[in-house]
């Protein structure tokens, strides 16, 4: 079986695919991975096999300008969809350098199955234009078609097509293939059922193997410390320089240092100048990736990426989140599960992260909740269980 994976050309969008597709490489079937040369490096260092297409550029502005649910619930009509165009513009134009390529190469690779990123509007395009099998591969709560535009999911027909961003619609009948919303068999989903929206589509559940890079592991993240662990995981891959820059994180570590813990920063965007004098308990370990530094931490704030959320929630290690401005469904949504407590950006002042970090510390309510949500990911059908299933779809 040749499987197609085409990710969102950022780190943890590779990342979340990338068990699978060990597991599709070692269960003998050929693995291509089909994506913006911005990722090559980090694909290669997988070691996957990467197809390069679309040009240098459109892959490293990752978003537009930022659209809240909030400053959506304040508009309606025309004013809704010129602001989800503006959000989504980059995602579009990136369909438009990527799917030329994603076409040749699939045309004289043919692939017997496709497994693309909710974000990588080509990989419907191309699937539909060739016959080919398509499953999305979400990355967090599935709140895409349901609250900003219904792509790829479960509606049926063209009722939904003009809400389409802007020039969307016009890629896709270039190449002659309709725009319609249920190009995917399903969905492969690692986020937790029991707090995933309740109508995600076609949901195919998998179990989230923390993976964020290859990296050694340092000798102080062998084991724990002899005083409570917290890691304050700022700034994930493709989001690490905005986040450094955040008003929140010196508030944030200011509270952990005045705490009997000990604190390992991370993050590949931290600048260590900008942070101050430290004490001795806080350790700046810069690009130490999450799954070396949580198995050992007995709590984590972050910003509130779903890669970061998901690997704590595996290793049952509760959190503080505290959002940057388009993620509040991830944060929200998690902390559902009580495990977990969630913070505004804006109003995160040092009391007010000390409290919700000793409460994760020590309230049994929250730690037992945490175990929970790590043994519904336990239980979730694992990467190599999963390849069964695209086998008999591909």
């Amino acid at each position: 079986m040749r499987v197609l994976f085409i990710p969102f050309p950022s780190p943890p969008h590779l990342f979340f695919m990338t068990p699978l597709a060990w597991a599709c490489r070692a269960a003998g079937h050929e693995v291509r991975v089909a994506g913006h040369p911005h990722l090559t490096e980090t694909t290669l260092r997988t070691g996957l096999s990467p197809v390069e297409v679309g040009g240098d550029g459109a892959g490293r502005r990752r978003h537009g300008p930022a659209v809240t649910q909030a400053g959506l619930a304040r508009t309606s009509g025309d004013e809704r969809h010129r602001l989800l165009d503006r959000r989504f513009a980059p995602m579009v134009d990136l369909a438009g350098e990527m799917a030329p390529g994603l076409v040749r190469f699939a045309d004289r690779w043919q692939p017997q199955i496709v497994v693309a990123d909710s974000l990588a509007f080509a990989a419907p395009l191309v699937s539909a234009a060739l016959g080919i099998p398509l499953l999305r591969h979400l990355t967090g709560p599935d709140v895409m078609h349901r609250t900003i535009y219904p792509m790829h999911g479960p509606t049926t027909g063209d009722e939904y097509s003009p809400n389409w961003p802007e020039g969307l619609r016009e890629l896709f009948e270039e190449f002659g293939v309709a725009t319609h919303n249920d190009h995917s068999l399903g969905s492969i989903d690692p986020w937790p059922g029991s707090i995933q929206v309740p109508d995600a589509h076609a949901r195919i559940p998998v179990r989230h193997i923390p993976y964020h890079g290859a990296a050694p592991s340092p000798e102080w993240a062998w084991g724990r410390a002899g005083r409570p662990r917290v890691c304050l995981s700022w700034g994930e891959p493709g989001d690490a320089a905005r986040a450094a820059q955040s008003p929140a994180l010196p508030r944030i570590l200011d509270a952990l240092a005045r705490r009997d813990v000990e604190v390992v920063v991370t993050g590949s965007g931290i600048d260590r100048d900008r942070l101050g004098a430290l004490p001795e308990t806080v350790r700046v370990a810069g690009d130490v990736p999450a799954d070396v530094v949580l198995p050992t931490c007995d709590a984590v704030v972050s910003e509130g990426g779903t890669h970061t959320i998901l690997t704590a929630a595996a290793l049952g290690v509760p959190q503080v989140l505290v959002p940057l401005v388009e993620r509040p469904p991830n944060a929200a949504t998690f902390c559902e599960s009580g495990a977990g407590i969630t913070l505004d950006a804006g109003g995160a002042d040092p009391a007010a992260v000390g409290r919700a970090v000793d409460a994760v510390l020590g309230d049994e309510r929250i730690r037992a909740a945490a175990r929970r949500i790590q043994d519904e990911i336990a239980e979730a059908p694992s990467p190599v269980e999963l390849v069964h299933t695209l086998e008999k779809l591909a």
